[in-house]
């Protein structure tokens, strides 16, 4: 279900106090005009302070037109014909109007920091779905589970899960997902094992490193050394296999300890790394 208008769907300003909330509900829920479901959830969330508080930053994140909307200067009001006012009449304008400027300037900092709470939270968070979608055949579709932020050396990403229709038409389960935030990339981590080893390292490195570990730079260091290692296994291979066993034998089973020994140090590196158990 996508995030809804609570406030239009109430028919009320997101300024509107809970009197004003609970008056409107009354009135559609007399008319019919909303169902008990939305009925409960604007109970829950507009009459709860926290969560209201909450609602209304992640509201400015999904319709930042709301908040301009709210912070637009009005246009200045046709001044009335001046008049005889007595001093008494004078002095109760004189407090109305205070009453106003300190209303609206409270209004601007609970709009302020709202914002902030959007910026800082939510807006982040945007980034990452964004990223993420833009990977997916079917990015309207996705559902996101566990977004959380991660901070390790000096490098900060964030960590989660997603879910998305494929080309078939079905969702094809949660996979896990790690974006870099400097890089501003996305990479979805499959849930099988790749084919290629190189593959399954890369993978298993950003996700143990970024979101298992301590240090992404530590476990990006260990698939670097790795891949070293597969390197010289291939050219030991080679080596190896350029030998014939009938004439150089001894050339040969040289060729194969080299071989074997690279192997071994690179299958028991990529155990540590690899997250395909």
């Amino acid at each position: 279900m996508g995030f809804k208008n609570l406030y239009a769907l109430l028919g009320v300003a997101p300024t509107a106090t809970e009197t004003e909330i609970v008056k409107a509900m009354r009135q559609l829920a007399q008319l019919q005009l909303v169902s008990l479901e939305d009925l409960k959830l604007c109970k829950d969330t507009l009459l709860n302070p926290e969560a209201r508080k909450k609602y209304n930053a992640q509201l400015f994140a999904e319709y930042p037109e709301v908040l301009e909307e709210l912070t637009k200067p009005k246009e200045p009001e046709a001044k009335p014909e001046p008049e005889k006012r007595n001093l008494k009449t004078r002095g109760k304008q004189k407090n109305n109007r205070k009453l106003w400027v300190y209303s609206a300037i409270f209004i601007l900092i609970v709009l302020a920091v709202a914002s902030g709470i959007a910026y800082t939270y939510y807006m982040p968070r945007l980034e990452v779905k964004n990223a993420v979608k833009d990977l997916l055949k079917d990015p309207e579709s996705a559902k996101f589970y566990d977004i959380r932020k991660i901070k390790n050396d000096k490098t900060v990403v964030y960590c989660g899960g997603v879910n998305a229709r494929t080309t078939a038409g079905g969702y094809g389960g949660k996979n896990r997902f790690v974006y870099l935030v400097e890089k501003k990339e996305a990479v979805i981590i499959p849930n099988e094992r790749p084919d290629d080893e190189s593959d399954e390292v890369y993978y298993s490195s950003l996700w143990r490193g970024g979101c298992q570990e301590s240090s992404l730079n530590s476990a990006l260091g260990k698939a670097e050394k790795w891949l070293e290692l597969h390197n010289k296994e291939k050219k030991a291979k080679e080596k190896r296999d350029s030998f014939s066993w009938e004439s150089e034998q001894s050339e040969y089973l040289e060729a194969s300890k080299e071989y074997l020994e690279i192997n071994e140090e690179a299958s028991k590196l990529k155990e540590e790394i690899t997250i395909y158990k």
